[in-house]
């Protein structure tokens, strides 16, 4: 049954109510060049967009989002057009209703996942599918065994500290023949930054397999 009328939800919608206008007039008053601290952090800041208010964009992870959003849209809008001209051509009608074609649409996904990974993280991709297929072997094996949760992360942990202490791990100090693969490093060099989010995955899928 649906809870949007119920007295948790009506709880919420308080909550919605004020806590979100409180966060964005906090925000706002925080970068109001009025306050005695702004001259100390204003040279960090960059030009905003709106109202000519000034921006925080010292964060690299933030950074990097904030500055391929066109890209991202594009991206978007050419993979839901595809997705659609997949369905259109593969689908067929059974029993009045539209059925997908299973199949057609793991290669798609299978191909754009692919496409999506080396664009975004170039060479650095390898690095990434030999860490997921660690993990995957780790689940395999222990799947049911009470070692799994710790072996799964204890690995993750160690792959944490080590893609901080040698930044994400450079070919050319693996050998020279491969370093060149550090020359291509997609749109998002530093990807051990935005592993964290999927180590978390992958951790989640070891606890459930």
């Amino acid at each position: 049954p649906s809870l949007w009328s119920t007295k948790e939800f009506y709880v919420y919608y308080v909550l919605v109510a004020i806590v979100v206008p409180y966060m964005l007039w906090s925000t706002y008053y925080l970068s109001s060049d009025h306050l005695p601290n702004y001259k100390l952090y204003a040279r960090t800041l960059s030009n905003g967009w709106l109202f000519g208010r000034k921006l925080d964009n010292t964060d690299a992870q933030y950074r990097e989002f904030r500055h391929n959003i066109p890209l991202l849209a594009a991206v978007a809008a050419i993979y839901v057009a595809i997705s659609r001209l997949i369905d259109r051509f593969t689908s067929t009608m059974r029993d009045g209703q539209l059925v997908r074609d299973v199949s057609a649409r793991r290669v798609f996904y299978l191909v754009s996942s692919a496409v999506f990974m080396v664009v975004i993280s170039g060479a650095n991709v390898i690095k990434i599918l030999l860490i997921v297929s660690i993990n995957y072997a780790i689940a395999k094996v222990g799947q049911g065994a009470r070692w799994n949760p710790l072996a799964t992360w204890l690995f993750n942990l160690a792959v944490l500290l080590f893609n901080d202490q040698f930044e994400g791990y450079r070919y050319g100090n693996i050998s020279d023949m491969l370093a060149f693969l550090d020359n291509h490093r997609g749109l998002m060099p530093r990807w051990e930054i935005h592993f964290k989010f999927a180590m978390l995955r992958m951790v989640s899928f070891n606890m459930d397999y």
